[in-house]
């Protein structure tokens, strides 16, 4: 973050990826210490190169939740979602994943077939996390 005409600019966008590594490498850990240095890491990274509205989304998705409240997935939908053909390299932040979950809840009638485009432009690894975000 650095000031630029007198306003903040914000220097690089923070992946999803990386926000689904954390989530994999806290949950492959038992240590609580390893856990919280994780955490404070990424929440470190959101708070000094992200967009406020991306802070928020940020610490909601790695508090297990979305920003937009349930969005009304069940399994079958996940699995349908799943079945999605995945990117082959990480590229969305997380505020592109933010952005395109607040669309699909604007949506009448919502339905999972919905997210098809965001998930299609995630890799698996992100697929994965973002399942167990909506499910």
């Amino acid at each position: 973050m650095f000031l630029a005409n007198g306003r903040i600019a914000y220097d690089r966008r923070v992946l999803f990826a990386e926000l689904a590594a954390v989530s994999a490498q806290v949950g492959a850990t038992r240590s609580r210490s390893a856990k919280v240095r994780a955490l404070a890491e990424c929440l470190r990274t959101l708070a000094g190169h992200a967009e406020p509205d991306t802070l928020a989304a940020g610490v909601c998705f790695l508090a297990g939740r979305e920003r937009q409240g349930r969005l009304g997935g069940g399994p079958a939908a996940a699995r349908r979602l799943g079945e999605v053909a995945a990117a082959a390299q990480a590229c969305l932040s997380v505020g592109d994943v933010d952005r395109a979950l607040t669309d699909f809840q604007r949506q009448r009638p919502r339905r999972a077939d919905g997210l098809r485009p965001l998930f299609g432009r995630v890799s698996a690894h992100e697929r994965d996390y973002l399942l167990r975000l909506l499910v």
